[in-house]
């Protein structure tokens, strides 16, 4: 995981060119996205093991 952190640093700094003062701005940004799709992969899979009578009524009140 620290050599992955580490390849995006020099992704980011290099072939992006994002300077060193917007770097912690930008990983920390990147770090919610990320947490945001693991809950939301946690969110899919418990909604997959919901009946599909509840798992409908659920997509419904988020559809409005």
């Amino acid at each position: 995981m620290d050599v992955a952190r580490i390849r995006l640093i020099q992704t980011l700094r290099h072939d992006l060119e994002i300077g060193e003062a917007a770097m912690p701005v930008v990983l920390s940004l990147l770090d919610q996205l990320y947490e945001l799709r693991r809950n939301a992969a946690k969110l899919n899979a418990a909604l997959a093991s919901l009946p599909p009578e509840a798992r409908e009524a659920i997509l419904d009140k988020l559809n409005k």
